[in-house]
């Protein structure tokens, strides 16, 4: 068969050789493996057999088609054959619960009282014929119930030795040695799989798919615009877990069409909050992230300030979240997290409950980013994105930056905090404006100690 992609190549070779061969010189199935979420049923459902059969329709010939039966929690053989003529007679299926029995994959009808023999007859022969005619896709085999495994592979190893009949096994082998440790994976598969794939995650597709399946047109249109940042973002962030990629588009269209909704606020705006929504969505359903690593984002580069000129005993260790926070911030530089055009807060939230109050987010954003008439980005916001500004305009945001700690102006302290951070930023390049050529760590303790002293709190926001 032609190759469908570059993507899965040596999988979609090795499922090829076993269905096209006349016969198989030792009869075998193939394991299709990877961890969880890396897409295994994803290729063969979505990609490998609409593909196959596309190319059979185009050359005018026939191909037998896939039947996917999940083990997802079966218990026994019989089960499984029941599970078999669900999915490949459901019409007939519901024509045996009115007759009042319970039908088999493999042509047995346990009768019920005062059912109609004719109709289980008939019911009975057509499920026998019809599994004849797809090749089996036994999937979620990691999670068939403990003690069941070595019947269910006794099934299977029928199918494969007495009825010839070509089988696909879809599992994570590793959970299959650690789940079913009692059951010895290792030997219940030596006689019945013959050839194993491993999939790699298919992260561009997904997220191709993900942004088409947006139901509002206009978010969609915008993210499909920009379908080569996304799929850039989600390779960088190390995440291959399909079902986490489709979340994070998900959360990203959702943020996108809330911000939309006001034409006061840039396109570029949007666009950056989209790829902190995607990106902090990807680490933070990954374990990668937690609110209390987000929490130290937008403190990050004060906190890593005061670590490096302050004295630090050698037992004094880095904590997890400061880490992971630097991690992150240091693998989306350019998305400037330590200033994340939103509050990571409304990201967790949003995971949690899939709520967003339109109205209030984009009445944040525009109050502090200045979108809209009246307003005006505050200058510590527009250094912190000086690399997408002209010159002139980062000089008179560092000037202007520079006026309002001289006066004293900031007195809470997320702003004090960002202004340190730039100050940090300016100095490793060689300007020392924002504090008047002092020392930094000096400069900002007076700055506080003043506000202190004339009876003024630093706030927490």
């Amino acid at each position: 068969m032609e190759r469908l992609g570059l993507t899965n190549e040596h999988a979609t070779a090795v499922i090829d050789a076993n269905l096209e061969a006349d016969s198989l010189p030792v009869p075998h199935a193939i394991l299709v493996g990877g961890p969880w979420g890396s897409g295994k049923t994803y290729f063969l459902e979505e990609i490998y057999e609409p593909g196959r059969q596309k190319l059979a329709r185009e050359k005018g010939f026939y191909r037998t088609p896939f039947l996917f039966v999940s083990l997802f929690g079966a218990t026994s053989a019989a089960e499984v054959e029941n599970r078999m003529h669900r999915a490949a007679s459901p019409g007939e299926v519901a024509i045996g619960k009115i007759a009042g029995t319970a039908v088999t994959g493999v042509g047995e009808a346990f009768k019920v009282k005062d059912a109609v023999n004719t109709t289980l007859d008939w019911i009975a022969k057509k499920a026998s014929r019809r599994h004849v005619d797809y090749i089996l896709i036994f999937d979620d085999l990691e999670r068939v119930e403990e003690g069941a495994l070595g019947e269910i592979m006794g099934l299977v190893n029928s199918f494969i030795t007495t009825h010839k009949r070509r089988v696909i096994l879809v599992g994570d082998e590793a959970k299959l040695l650690q789940i079913h440790a009692e059951t010895n994976w290792k030997e219940q598969n030596e006689k019945i799989v013959g050839r194993r794939v491993l999939i790699e995650p298919d992260v561009e597709n997904v997220i191709r798919t993900s942004v088409s399946m947006v139901e509002d047109e206009a978010t969609k249109a915008f993210m499909t615009e920009r379908l080569d940042a996304l799929v850039h973002l989600a390779r960088r962030s190390d995440v291959a877990n399909l079902r986490n990629l489709s979340w994070a588009i998900v959360n990203g269209a959702r943020f996108v069409r809330a911000l939309l909704s006001d034409p006061d606020i840039s396109k570029d705006h949007v666009a950056r909050t989209m790829l902190v929504v995607v990106a902090t969505t990807l680490w933070y359903r990954s374990g990668k992230l937690d609110k209390a690593a987000l929490n130290r984002l937008p403190n990050l580069s004060m906190t890593l300030m005061a670590r490096s000129m302050g004295r630090r005993d050698d037992r004094d260790v880095e904590d997890p979240e400061t880490t992971a926070a630097k991690l992150f911030s240091e693998t989306f530089a350019e998305l400037a997290v330590d200033s994340p055009p939103l509050e990571y807060h409304l990201i967790v939230d949003f995971e949690g409950s899939g709520i967003l109050t339109d109205t209030d987010f984009v009445a944040w954003t525009k109050s502090q980013f200045g979108f809209g008439q009246g307003r005006s980005e505050p200058s510590w916001r527009r250094l912190w994105h000086s690399y997408e500004r002209p010159m002139a305009e980062t000089d008179a945001a560092v000037e202007e930056l520079r006026d309002e700690l001289t006066r004293g102006d900031h007195t809470k302290r997320g702003p004090i905090l960002h202004a340190a951070g730039l100050a940090i930023k300016l100095r490793k390049a060689g300007d020392t404006r924002l504090t008047g050529n002092q020392e930094i760590v000096s400069f900002f303790k007076s700055y506080i100690d003043g506000l202190v002293e004339q009876g003024s709190s630093v706030g927490k926001r």
